[in-house]
């Protein structure tokens, strides 16, 4: 490989770096404390990524009825930071979000909550959803899609 374009690539690899942690330190900036670390996975293959925003407009908005009945005021929504992944690099399209619980429930209770959720999202096929304690390193993983040419991976639903 020629020094020229071993360069360029090595600029181009720090640039992408540099946009991630952007992306990561916007996400962390403009929201609350997150409490979950969430990976919502369809059970089925979406068309596209259109049809997998569509499902995941669902899912935000039967967490938010779930969590909060009719929510109507702007604080009555769960905030959360999502991301999409898989159609970079042809993978099964999933999401990974970063979510702040309620302060009215217990973790078990918002847990349950946000099962259900999804499930009914999904149309009640079985499908897995991963919730974990938010961890640090969370956002800087699931903006790993996420460069110069490629952001197309950040939904349409964040949410804080």
């Amino acid at each position: 490989m020629s020094l020229k374009l071993e360069n360029t690539l090595r600029k181009n690899m720090q640039a992408d770096a540099a946009l991630r942690e952007t992306v990561a330190d916007w996400l962390v900036g403009e929201s609350d404390d997150y409490t979950h670390s969430v990976t919502p996975t369809f059970p089925y293959e979406p068309r596209d990524s259109d049809e997998a925003e569509r499902i995941l407009g669902r899912f935000k908005k039967y967490l938010n009825k779930e969590c909060f009945r009719r929510p109507k005021t702007p604080d009555a929504h769960v905030k959360m930071a999502v991301v999409q992944e898989g159609q970079r690099f042809a993978k099964r399209i999933h999401y990974h979000c970063a979510m702040r619980k309620p302060d009215k429930f217990t973790n078990r209770e918002f847990e349950r909550r946000i099962k259900k959720a999804w499930r009914n999202a999904v149309r009640n096929y079985k499908a897995r959803i991963d919730i974990q304690p938010y961890a640090k390193g969370w956002l800087p993983y699931i903006t790993k899609e996420v460069s110069r040419t490629n952001t197309s991976g950040i939904s349409q639903h964040n949410d804080f």
